[in-house]
Formats: structure tokens, sequence, C-alpha cells
């Protein structure tokens, strides 16, 4: 891998940026669930609604360009699954992630683009019951 990507900055926990939402680093590996980390905060910092829409928007991307992926793959792969060398049930369980998947990504963009208050200590249930 390229050493710009590996490269990941530390920063120390008295930055105030770092300090209420338990970020340790600028680059986050793994978006989806730093979101979910941050939006599980009981009293979260001042700098946590900005983190939030930060990792909903890297997130966001990274299910989109995966989804791309998935979508040019099962493309590639059509004369596989006609011949039956694919089995069907496979493309059909694709299809249900990737559907999945697509409500995710625009739940994603829904915080990104809400204004933040009360509404992020919604839980899933509830979410689910709206």
């Amino acid at each position: 891998m390229d050493n710009k990507v590996r490269h990941v900055t530390s920063r120390r926990r008295t930055d105030p940026r770092a300090a209420g939402c338990g970020e340790e680093s600028r680059t986050v590996v793994r978006p989806l669930r730093a979101l979910f980390q941050h939006l599980n905060q009981p009293e979260p910092s001042p700098y946590c609604p900005q983190r939030i829409a930060d990792h909903a928007a890297t997130s966001m991307r990274v299910i989109t360009l995966g989804l791309a992926a998935i979508g040019d793959l099962l493309a590639q792969s059509a004369v596989q699954v006609e011949e039956r060398r694919i089995p069907t049930e496979s493309v059909e369980s694709l299809g249900r992630l990737m559907a999945e998947l697509g409500d995710l990504a625009a739940l994603c963009h829904q915080l990104c683009t809400e204004p933040f208050g009360p509404t992020l200590g919604i839980t899933i249930q509830e979410e689910r019951e709206r």
C-alpha cells in the first residue's frame, strides 16, 4: 500500500477535539464503526456533531463505491450465472445485501445533511418503529 494511505497522524488525548469523542487519529480506518461509536455516546462533546457528519460522509462514500464494485462484478459474471456456475441464491443474497447497504448509505447521507440535535440519541430500534 502507498505510504500516504497507511500514514495515520496520532493526536494527544489533551486535544479538545479528541477528548470528548475518544478519537485518537485523523484518519479513521473503520468510519462506520467510528460513526456508531459516536452515535452511542451518552454525553458527546461539542466537536462530536462534526465528527459524526465526517464519519457518515466517509461511510457513505465507502458504501457507494463498494456497491458500484459489486454491481460491476455481477455484470461481468452474468454468463457464469446463466450457465449456473454461480448459484442464483448467491446473486439473490448479494441483491438483498446491496439493498440494505443502499439504505445504510441513505441514512449516512441523512446524518450529513440534518442539523445536529437531540435526534442523534435515537436508537436503531426507535428508528425502525418510526
